[in-house]
């Protein structure tokens, strides 16, 4: 999570930073922090991932809350525990936070996070060029615990080379060049990786500019140990499109999580086996 210093010091409570090293950086917690954020600042204290969280973003949003609460999206053996009683609990804590709290930046809205006019949200590290002329402090901070613990997503991404190109050799010359140590290493500050080698080393630990060691071990290299990849299906394009019609009925502060999510299972399950 990326967060605005001042705006947490504005509103007269403890920075991320200083709740984690009470023992106090949880979801609920963090739900409490944001709820004062706007009500002592007038500002909205959390935006979801790139403010896509009611569309493109949604399980990017939502699978770390989950996750924490013991729920999950579906499981590696295609169970799918959306609706089960641990997500919906997670879910209806996002879902109070915007329409009972009021600290969320809504649906449809432009507020951004990177303007200073918001106090949190959710990112990859390599969103932080954009803070490169912010005009407030700012820091990075691991994802909030949860009654099962702390759970960040993993980014994942794949290339290949076509067996049926013409310069199929060339293409897997230039993957296996791509995928080195010392590749890896150079884009380590903007794309950090899993290889244990070069996640330990002092390459990694000096990769990105606007983050100090300390931050990088233990925010960065910490979230990318403990996490986890999100749920994912070779279906997922048609999963999308078909669910989010029914995700789309959440936005409105009468929802009902539980039938939402109901009604979204019903969707996985059909695709997911």
């Amino acid at each position: 999570m990326i967060y605005n210093q001042d705006l947490f010091i504005q509103a007269g409570i403890d920075t991320p930073k200083e709740m984690q090293a009470k023992g106090e950086w949880t979801w609920e917690e963090f739900k409490e922090a944001c709820a004062i954020i706007t009500a002592k600042t007038g500002e909205y204290a959390y935006q979801t991932p790139d403010g896509g969280g009611y569309d493109a973003r949604i399980l990017h949003n939502l699978t770390p809350i989950i996750r924490a609460y013991g729920g999950d999206i579906w499981t590696e053996n295609n169970e799918i525990k959306i609706n089960s009683p641990e997500s919906v609990k997670a879910i209806t804590l996002f879902h109070d936070m915007l329409y009972k709290d009021g600290s969320v930046v809504p649906p449809g809205n432009q507020t951004d996070f990177y303007s200073g006019d918001v106090a949190i949200t959710m990112g990859q590290i390599s969103r932080l060029s954009k803070l490169k002329d912010a005009s407030f402090d700012w820091g990075i901070i691991s994802m909030p615990k949860g009654p099962k613990g702390e759970f960040a997503i993993i980014g994942q991404a794949a290339i290949c080379a076509s067996k049926n190109s013409k310069n199929s050799e060339l293409a897997a010359e230039l993957i296996a060049y791509m995928t080195s140590k010392t590749c890896v290493e150079r884009m380590a500050g903007i794309w950090p990786p899993a290889r244990e080698s070069v996640m330990e080393s002092d390459v990694f630990l000096n990769s990105n500019k606007m983050i100090n060691k300390d931050d990088m071990q233990n925010v960065v290299g910490h979230s990318i140990k403990n996490g986890k990849v999100i749920s994912s299906n070779i279906n997922y394009p048609q999963i999308d499109v078909e669910s989010r019609m029914e995700w789309d009925k959440l936005w409105n502060k009468d929802a009902d999580v539980q039938a939402v999510t109901d009604a979204v299972a019903k969707i996985y399950a059909k695709y997911i086996k």
